[in-house]
């Protein structure tokens, strides 16, 4: 059986050496002091912090995500150590922060205190401060106030969830997307996905994983569903300059449907991104453009682990 190559990044990282220490380490001190401020001042302390964490290190992936695109880094494991990097340097920065708000909240009109820049050159002061709050604790819940190994294990958890959330989003914007090295841009998305119904068969999914001119004869002999609850998509991608690097891959999408009635799609790989000949991206781009039949036959959905076929 013939097969379509994978795409699969070149691994060159643009000007992102440059790039993203420039604009990723100051983001990452503003986005510390920000988040430090507001934990300190915010009227409800201590389980809520956790919020504020989670907020920090999503505004933190993100700025490096887009960093990493407009960088035009096609390296993942690059942008994963530069999500590490930079959330360490939040991280630390976030502490200096709260100390030095921690501090000002609770000096004296007119005293005096340490200020953010001033803590953030002392590191040895950052630590001798961490274990004096951390022996006397700085907020209570019900009258309770966490204080020893209770209050570091809290302070792990939240360190946990800067540095490795910055790392898991900071790729993420490379991983999803194709660029075409003959233009040196990235490639777009190439209208809609084409909605097909699901596969009868065992066998129609395994050719559709493993890619080729006989997976695109089966995306075409399959029905077209429309929003079905169930269904497979055709994402094509196409660099607009060139038309020349082209991708196609396929996804089973579920809808889904939270506590709040709002509905949404989940959506999981189930091939990798193939390179798609000029022919077989025409097919492909033209079921998106076919209407969907009257009743999109039922079927079950493939099997959970049908993804690892083309892997």
């Amino acid at each position: 059986m013939d097969t379509h190559e994978v795409y699969t990044h070149s691994g060159k990282l643009g000007t992102g050496l440059f790039v993203i220490p420039l604009v990723g380490i100051p983001a990452a001190l503003a986005l510390a002091l920000i988040y430090a401020y507001i934990d300190v001042y915010s009227p409800i302390a201590g389980v809520i912090s956790i919020l504020f964490v989670i907020g920090f290190a999503v505004a933190l992936g993100m700025t490096l995500r887009v960093v990493g695109a407009f960088a035009k880094v096609r390296s993942a494991p690059f942008m994963t150590a530069a999500g590490i990097l930079c959330g360490l340097v939040g991280l630390y920065a976030a502490w200096a922060g709260f100390e030095a708000a921690l501090l000002s909240k609770a000096a004296k009109a007119g005293e005096e205190t340490p200020g953010f820049l001033e803590l953030l050159a002392a590191p040895g002061a950052v630590w001798e401060l961490a274990k004096l709050i951390n022996h006397h604790g700085w907020y209570s819940i019900k009258s309770a106030t966490p204080t020893g190994g209770v209050l570091w294990v809290m302070w792990a958890i939240e360190a946990a969830i800067v540095v490795v959330g910055v790392a898991i989003m900071a790729p993420s914007g490379v991983v999803d997307e194709v660029f075409c090295e003959r233009c040196d841009r990235w490639a777009a998305l190439a209208g809609g996905p084409a909605r097909l119904g699901l596969p009868e068969d065992d066998a129609t999914i395994e050719t559709l994983a493993l890619g080729g001119p006989e997976a695109v004869d089966a995306l075409e002999a399959l029905p077209s569903v429309g929003e079905a609850a169930v269904r497979l998509e055709v994402e094509l991608r196409r660099c607009d300059a060139c038309a020349e690097t082209a991708t196609y891959q396929v996804k089973l999408a579920r809808q889904t449907v939270d506590d709040k009635g709002n509905v949404g799609t989940e959506r999981k790989d189930l091939t990798p991104k193939y390179l798609a000949p000029p022919d077989a991206f025409s097919r492909l781009a033209a079921l998106a453009g076919r209407p969907p039949t009257s009743a999109p036959p039922a079927g079950e959905a493939p099997p959970e682990d049908a993804g690892d076929a083309g892997a």
